[in-house]
């Protein structure tokens, strides 16, 4: 509570009243970390599918980008890749923006600009 009101994001599998001191203490650092959701004690499964969420592996230099609604590791060797599409979609998003403040319909927008 106090993180959100100072507004400093920080995420987190739980929470707890008690403190770290006794019970965490780093082990290592700058180390590739593997989460598996079923190793984490969740039984996360794809909308429509049968199988299970992959594991993600985090390298040393790869980029965490989080906020409310969830969490993305984009690994260091896909940042320019990465970096592209995002600027691609925040034009579309620019352009999709102006053409419905122009008085162009929601649905005729997107599919002129989005393709859908």
């Amino acid at each position: 509570m106090e993180h959100r009101e100072a507004q400093f994001p920080v995420f987190a599998r739980g929470q707890s009243t008690l403190g770290q001191k006794p019970f965490t203490r780093p082990s290592e650092l700058n180390v590739p970390l593997k989460f598996s959701p079923t190793e984490l004690g969740l039984s996360m499964v794809p909308s429509g599918s049968g199988d299970e969420w992959p594991s993600v592996l985090v390298r040393p230099g790869d980029w965490i980008i989080a906020d409310q609604d969830g969490v993305v590791v984009v690994p260091v060797d896909m940042m320019e890749k990465v970096k592209s599409i995002c600027k691609n979609g925040r034009e579309i998003d620019e352009a999709c923006k102006a053409a419905i403040i122009a008085g162009e319909g929601v649905a005729a927008t997107f599919k002129k600009y989005r393709g859908s």
